[in-house]
């Protein structure tokens, strides 16, 4: 039986110091900026809680974190926004923040 020769694979070009840093930095920045957007829509809910007296709940919706009403949440369940078998209970599970 003969011996076999490893294929040749091409050499992984590393990343210069200077790419990588700024990298990592967008990563950071985007990482602040969701926080930061989390945090307002946070105190956006709980001030609209307060005013309107019904329970508001955050959730990442397209990517951004947005302040719905748990009733509207419930309209946008029966019109199907969200995929079939999805329920209140699912959503308020993975929110971010949810007022009492």
């Amino acid at each position: 039986m003969e011996k076999q020769t490893p294929i040749p694979t091409p050499l992984l070009r590393r990343q210069s110091k200077p790419v990588a840093w700024i990298k990592t930095q967008w990563y950071k920045y985007k990482v602040w900026r969701y926080k930061t957007a989390s945090e307002r829509k946070i105190k956006e809910a709980k001030r609209l809680a307060s005013l309107h007296g019904c329970k508001y709940i955050v959730i990442n919706y397209a990517g951004k974190p947005v302040a719905i009403p748990k009733y509207k949440l419930k309209n946008w369940i029966a019109k199907r926004v969200f995929k079939k078998g999805v329920t209140i209970q699912h959503i308020e599970k993975q929110a971010i923040y949810i007022t009492h």
